[in-house]
């Protein structure tokens, strides 16, 4: 699932990801195993991080920002402390390794993460510029289109509601189309992203909501967010006769 799936792209060990998992460490190995033979260009990627951490000091993002990564050379190459890892086996049977060797995987994990997570936000700042320069250049009603916050990887828009479906095509279509994303032989691999119109951030997870008619009772949103009945009732003094009436 997409615990494994963002774990192990980010270099997570087999006993992290059991415990994080709540598994034995034979099936986090297992799991392990799997996603690398299924994903082989995922180690071909660790090793384009190591060949620039050691090629240049630093790695790079989708649009050219660096990550230095000092403790990686300082201690790998200056050092030479490659191939010379000081171990301590504890009781529970645990390798424990020496505070550089420990300085320089942290790094080299978070040198892994830079390009991927760095560039996802890189596009949707781009994304989010460009919007907001086409609304001022479409003028009203779109110029009261406000970018209300960017989490992650989506972005929260704040629109009239006339002009609600409209907004939310714009919106897509900025973030297809903030850059073109190539592989090495020149293939374009689009950006696909979803979109839909809510009251507020509350019901991200609903439905389109594009008219009175559509909006579901309080009721009905405490249910879809796994309250129990008896709960609604005693803490919100809603009943199914509440849904019913709305």
């Amino acid at each position: 699932g997409k615990t494994v799936n963002f774990a192990l792209l980010f270099k997570m060990g087999a006993r992290k990801l059991a415990t994080t998992l709540k598994i034995d460490l034979e099936l986090a190995k297992k799991y392990r195993n799997g996603f690398f033979a299924a994903y082989p260009g995922i180690k071909r990627y660790y090793n384009e991080i190591r060949q620039q951490m050691f090629g240049r000091g630093y790695v790079l993002s989708m649009i050219g920002r660096r990550m230095h990564v000092p403790s990686y050379i300082h201690i790998n190459i200056r050092q030479g402390h490659i191939g010379n890892h000081p171990i301590t086996i504890l009781p529970d049977g645990t390798k424990e390794y020496c505070k550089q060797c420990w300085a320089v995987a942290k790094e080299e994990r978070d040198a892994t993460n830079f390009p991927i997570q760095s560039s996802a936000g890189e596009i949707l700042k781009i994304a989010s510029r460009n919007l907001a320069k086409d609304c001022e250049e479409k003028g009203y009603p779109y110029d009261q289109m406000n970018i209300v916050n960017l989490i992650h990887d989506e972005m929260l828009v704040e629109v009239p509601e006339t002009i609600a479906i409209e907004a939310r095509d714009l919106v897509k279509y900025h973030m297809e189309n903030a850059i073109v994303l190539k592989t090495k032989t020149g293939v374009i691999i689009p950006i696909q992203t979803d979109a839909k119109i809510v009251r507020n951030w509350g019901e991200s997870s609903l439905p389109d909501y594009v008219g009175e008619k559509d909006r579901p009772s309080r009721y009905e949103l405490y249910i879809r967010d796994g309250l129990s009945k008896e709960r609604i009732k005693n803490v919100f003094g809603l009943e199914l006769k509440d849904a019913v009436q709305s």
